[in-house]
């Protein structure tokens, strides 16, 4: 997923897990060049899910500009939603390719 927290623009995800058990779902964070800049787990539980502000989430994506990668581990099925937040208040959704 594309993020830019740059300017005054904030990146919301929400992530959802469709599985009766709880997930742990990896993430890795680059930059613009592709450099790696972070790695985290989100924690999500058994049908349910998760919504947070990317740079409160991962401080690494904090005035960056680049992708995030949500990893879905053996058996699971999550799904994940992107916004973006401008000062104006108005949202956008943002979308997220599966390989």
């Amino acid at each position: 997923m594309p993020f830019d927290n740059t300017n005054g623009l904030v990146a919301g995800v929400a992530v959802a897990n469709g599985v009766g058990s709880p997930v742990n779902i990896p993430a890795v964070i680059r930059d613009t060049t592709g450099a790696r800049i972070g790695l985290g787990i989100v924690a999500v539980g058994a049908n349910g899910h998760s919504a947070f502000v990317l740079s409160d989430q991962f401080p690494a994506t904090a005035n960056q500009t680049g992708t995030i990668e949500f990893g879905a581990p053996a058996q699971a099925k999550i799904g994940v939603l992107g916004f973006r937040f401008p000062q104006s208040g108005a949202f956008s959704t943002i979308p997220v390719l599966a390989p």
